[in-house]
């Protein structure tokens, strides 16, 4: 028992590493700001997901609120990036602002990479239930098995709204596509990745958020 507890706080602090590195990466060109809060944000932002990886490790689909909290976080930050990554993509070198468009682009980066973050400690939270490849080591009666199918399918519904949005979307802005390379010295700036990686991931989360509000979520049973 103890081993599995030094493993897990283990993997926390990798995570919590990564997050700590990326982030300050990120508020690397926020340089208007105090060296304290540069250094603060990504020590809180580490801490955090430190927390909400130890708690997820010990709530086995058992906190509901701690569930409620992290599908809104993680729609939060798929928002919060794809908005970014949006806005960057609209500077030009000619413009007197041109430095907030890195500013944008790292805060996509963060609010990216902290939505992937999070989306892997909710399906750990929920033991993995919603996830593509659910686990072997688990089984679930009939009634568990409609109750999951059918947040599949829930999921699938609002996937294929968000796949046609996403068409039209991109339709109306491809003929801003060769100004947005020749404002990135001739070359795709890599943050318009992080559009169609978003859309990606906010499918794999659907059933996740999903179920995140059911009034009876999946309790499985060890095999």
């Amino acid at each position: 028992m103890k081993t599995r507890q030094n493993d897990n706080k283990l993997i926390a602090l990798s995570l919590t590493g990564v997050a700590f590195i990326l982030a300050l990466f990120g508020s690397a060109s926020f340089d208007r700001f105090s060296i304290a809060l540069l250094l603060g944000v990504p020590a809180l932002i580490a801490a955090s997901i430190y927390f909400l990886v130890m708690v997820s490790f010990r709530q086995k689909n058992e906190n509901s609120n701690l569930i409620k909290g992290l599908s809104v976080l993680i729609t939060l930050s798929l928002v919060v990036s794809t908005f970014a990554a949006m806005k960057s993509l609209g500077y030009s070198p000619l413009n007197d602002n041109w430095g907030d468009r890195f500013i944008y682009e790292n805060l996509a980066t963060a609010a990216g990479f902290t939505s992937i973050a999070l989306i892997l400690i909710l399906s750990a939270t929920q033991n993995d239930i919603y996830w593509f490849m659910r686990k072997k080591s688990v089984r679930m009666d009939e009634r568990q098995i409609k109750q999951r199918q059918q947040i599949f399918e829930t999921s699938y519904k609002i996937a294929v709204i968000l796949a046609l949005a996403a068409a039209w979307l991109f339709s109306n802005i491809m003929y801003k596509i060769p100004e947005i390379i020749a404002n990135n010295f001739n070359s795709v700036p890599g943050h318009l990745f992080w559009l169609p990686f978003n859309l990606a991931l906010t499918l794999f989360a659907l059933p996740l958020i999903i179920a995140s509000w059911q009034n009876n979520p999946i309790k499985l049973l060890k095999k």
